[in-house]
């Protein structure tokens, strides 16, 4: 499944496996940026990447890279 959602004032995408709930959270604006990544293992969700809270977190611990 695919849904937008939004970091501040940047769009969030997630893509999610309805399987087995794991899912990648995308930043398009921000040079595709990972957000978060969470991963089944053993039949547990663990988050690999756990990404940054609010848009200013993300400028502040970032390089910018525009399109």
């Amino acid at each position: 499944m695919i849904k937008t959602d939004s970091l501040g004032y940047l769009e969030k995408i997630i893509l999610t496996n309805q399987n087995t709930d794991e899912y990648v959270s995308i930043i398009p604006s921000f040079g595709r940026n990972i957000c978060e990544l969470v991963l089944k293992k053993r039949g547990v969700l663990h988050s690999i990447i756990d990404g940054d809270k609010s848009a200013k977190e993300l400028f502040d611990n970032c390089c910018y890279r525009e399109n």
